[in-house]
């Protein structure tokens, strides 16, 4: 097995989550949902980014971080997260970091090509404003990407889940999201926000032995976001458009 995040053989995957299920890697601690944005990324860069594009990603992990930077190619990166870590220091020029929260971002309008939000949602208590936000900030052609879990058909606030569920822990919704649970009414509210919004398993056609020896899921969804028909990739897998409520 091997981690394409990392780059290293892997032995055996490790359980994670809640309930538990193996898929965590022993090197770099990455999960099988940012193994499938690396995945995705690198395969579809081209039709993504070009040599310039302005990338932004919101609240990145330190392998997330250096993962990306190492498939988009020849862009220009800023993460932003409302904490400054001691990895966010680890980028130069022409990347960089700023301390910025993404319900109230400092950048132009129609700033950026690209945008991922991967598993961000769940912890920002306004997610109707960041979706605005994050509207505002992309480019007329430009593609965001917002993976983001949703169970079920109605969203609730994470106090109201827990309350629902009181055997999970602080754990759960320390990983999970400690704001929201999302159901499938979140694609509403993005197509709500002014968005074009379409769901991909790009992985759903993948043989059980790629799946297995690269620790993903063929269920993994990829929630994409645009401006525009335009701004929408080529499909990769299952696809779907849903329409909004």
């Amino acid at each position: 097995m091997f981690c394409r995040v990392c780059e290293n053989d892997v032995t055996a995957f490790l359980p994670y989550g809640l309930p538990p299920r193996l898929g965590r890697c022993p090197h770099c601690d990455a999960k099988p949902r940012s193994r499938a944005m690396h995945w995705y990324l690198g395969e579809k860069t081209g039709a993504l980014v070009g040599r310039g594009c302005e990338v932004l990603e919101v609240g990145p992990s330190r392998i997330a971080m250096r993962a990306h930077l190492a498939v988009l190619g020849r862009v220009r990166y800023t993460a932003i997260d409302t904490r400054s870590l001691k990895f966010h220091a680890s980028l130069t020029a022409p990347h960089r970091f700023l301390r910025m929260d993404v319900t109230r971002m400092r950048f132009a309008d129609s700033a950026f090509d690209l945008i991922l939000c991967n598993n961000v949602l769940p912890y920002v208590a306004d997610f109707r404003q960041a979706l605005a936000e994050l509207r505002r900030c992309l480019k007329a052609d430009g593609v965001a990407i917002l993976n983001t879990p949703m169970q079920g058909d109605t969203t609730c606030s994470a106090r109201e889940h827990r309350a629902a569920h009181p055997g999970l822990g602080d754990d759960y919704f320390a990983e999970n999201g400690d704001q929201w649970v999302y159901g499938r009414d979140l694609l509403a509210h993005i197509a709500g926000a002014g968005l074009q919004v379409r769901c991909e398993t790009p992985l759903a056609g993948s043989s059980a032995e790629f799946l297995r020896y690269h620790g993903l899921n063929a269920d993994t969804e990829f929630v994409l976001a645009a401006r525009s028909a335009a701004g929408l990739p080529p499909t990769t897998g299952g696809a779907e458009t849903p329409e909004p409520r």
